[in-house]
């Protein structure tokens, strides 16, 4: 009795502590790329604020030329480093934590 309740007593404490560590990073992680975004859409020089990924009239008037279209999303390159690294946020959420189990549902019946 003694012997398995020190056992479960290690086994939950080490669980909770790399929940902690886990949760620590994952805030470490939001953190940067909120100021990465806040950064990069609002104090560098000629901030282009958010944009809905669209392409502008500026973008619809260059489709004709390859390199007139390549010019005008240079110039918005900052909203595009921020939609990456929130879409980066968001594959790491579910890399660790997928949404549905479709594998297990396969192995259970295969």
């Amino acid at each position: 009795g003694v012997a398995i309740s020190l056992f479960l007593g290690f086994y939950n404490n080490a669980s909770y502590e790399r929940w902690w560590e886990a949760r620590k990073l994952w805030g470490t992680q939001i953190t940067y790329v909120r100021g990465l975004v806040r950064f990069l859409l609002g104090t560098l020089e000629g901030g282009a604020g958010w944009d809905d990924g669209g392409p502008s009239d500026e973008e619809s008037r260059a489709a004709a030329s390859p390199e007139a279209l390549a010019a005008a999303r240079e110039r918005n390159w900052r909203a595009h480093i921020a939609v990456l690294a929130i879409a980066q946020t968001h594959a790491l959420r579910l890399q660790l934590r997928p949404c549905c189990d479709s594998d297990a549902d396969t192995d259970a019946s295969g």
